[in-house]
């Protein structure tokens, strides 16, 4: 249990990282944010693949969703919070 919770957090680190580096400009998230948008779009994309494909194991496309999902909840969380 504790493992998944870890590795929730690293690959939420790493989507969050780079759905902020296909972002144009500076964004005004935490990092802490970063990770959770980050999990949250991960956990999206594996949700929206798993339900369109039928695979199983690790999935390109899983990752790529996931990236697309966590830059709109960037962006989503700056134009609402920050009121831009």
């Amino acid at each position: 249990m504790i493992w998944s919770i870890i590795v929730a957090i690293f690959v939420g680190a790493i989507i969050g990282v780079l759905a902020r580096l296909v972002l144009p400009g500076k964004q005004q998230v935490s990092m802490l944010l970063t990770v959770v948008l980050g999990a949250v779009g991960a956990f999206a994309g594996s949700a929206i693949v798993s339900a369109v494909a039928d695979k199983e194991g690790f999935n390109i496309w899983a990752l790529l969703v996931g990236i697309v999902v966590a830059a709109a909840l960037i962006v989503g969380y700056e134009r609402i919070a920050l009121k831009k």
